[in-house]
């Protein structure tokens, strides 16, 4: 059997429902691509002098929703957007879909890797 490296690639979007204090709100997104992820990382991590790293999960939660949300009711998601928003159940809703910073999240960990 041929190796199928489509298998492991990311594409297309899908519809998912934020449900917000009973409303649903529809939006399209679509994946981040692993070496994508790996530059919205880099970008939000600094260190100083001493060595000390601090990472921006802000900047790192902005990069991934700007990137992931195609389409969606309140127009382009744009830092502008994302400031103006409190800290409630619409941004938790949001957050949940910014794959983990660190660590597989939600993917199978490899059975062997050789």
């Amino acid at each position: 059997m041929a190796f199928d490296v489509s298998k492991y690639q990311v594409s297309g979007t899908e519809v998912k429902i934020l449900e917000v204090e009973g409303e649903e709100i529809e939006i399209k997104i679509r994946p981040v691509p692993w070496n994508l992820k790996n530059q919205f990382l880099a970008d939000s991590m600094s260190w100083d002098a001493n060595g000390n790293t601090r990472m921006d999960m802000s900047g790192y939660n902005n990069k991934c929703l700007k990137y992931i949300i195609v389409e969606a009711p309140w127009g382009e998601t744009t830092d502008t957007f994302l400031i103006s928003l409190g800290d409630n159940e619409f941004t938790q809703a949001l957050s949940m879909l910014v794959p983990r910073a660190f660590g597989q999240g939600q993917e199978e960990q490899p059975k062997k890797v050789t």
